[in-house]
């Protein structure tokens, strides 16, 4: 049998909690959207059912195109997981650009 190198777990496990913390991103930030933007009190339950159906969208299209069976998931996880923070990432300059044309200022 095999052996494998002791690092291997905890690099599996960072990369799944690097990848699955945008589960909570929205979570976390809109308590201060809603003060700096007058968010309604319902916008916690758009958000947090916006980021769902995207994950349940994404996942399913996965399954029923098999991308798993076609290609390594080691692969697949390793290009696709960076993409959602480089998403978050690229929209900061447009966020930041949006404080001043906020509502309330």
């Amino acid at each position: 049998m095999e052996t494998r190198p002791p690092r291997i777990l905890p690099v599996i496990s960072a990369a799944q909690f690097a990848g699955t913390s945008l589960w909570f991103a929205g979570n976390a930030v809109l308590g201060d959207l809603q003060r700096e933007w007058g968010l309604a009190p319902d916008a916690l339950g758009y958000v947090t059912s916006a980021v769902q159906l995207g994950f349940i969208s994404g996942t399913l299209a996965f399954a029923f195109l098999a991308v798993s069976d076609r290609y390594s998931p080691r692969l697949v996880f390793l290009l696709l997981a960076p993409g959602p923070a480089l998403g978050l990432f690229a929209l900061w300059p447009l966020l930041r650009g949006a404080q001043g044309s906020r509502p309330g200022t």
